[in-house]
């Protein structure tokens, strides 16, 4: 009997030892199928890392080109209300000198007018004294 007992304890030992291979094997094989997520996961990581790099400094290039792009914007908003203001002050110019001009057309046509009449008067006098002399 103890030989049947002796031979079922060793059956029964293989069976147990033949169960923790199996299940060594298969827990082997799941680390296997983990560390190969793992790497594949490592290497998602990475490549995300990259492109958030690559992404952050492309925001910061953008970033400097719009600051660039507002500065420009603001300098030729300055220069355009300086132009307006110029053109403002120009066409103010303008209408005075207008103005003056008129004033000074005015004046240059009463000017020739009272010559017209000066030189009418002075014929008229050289007339009336040549009558007198010849009378």
């Amino acid at each position: 009997m103890q030989a049947a007992e002796s031979d079922a304890e060793k059956q029964a030992m293989r069976e147990r030892i033949d169960s923790l291979l199996r299940s060594q094997q298969d827990l082997e094989s799941k680390t296997t199928s983990l560390q190969l997520t793992v790497d594949r996961l490592t290497l998602a990581l990475a490549k995300t890392e990259e492109e958030e790099a690559s992404f952050r400094e492309r925001v910061s290039e953008l970033s400097v080109s719009l600051n660039d792009s507002n500065m420009t914007t603001q300098g030729l908003q300055d220069r355009i209300q300086q132009l307006q203001r110029a053109l403002t002050n120009s066409e103010h110019d303008r209408k005075i000198m207008q103005e003056r001009m008129e004033a000074l057309k005015a004046a240059h046509q009463d000017g020739k007018n009272r010559n017209h009449m000066m030189a009418e008067r002075i014929q008229q006098l050289q007339n009336e004294e040549a009558e007198s002399e010849v009378k």
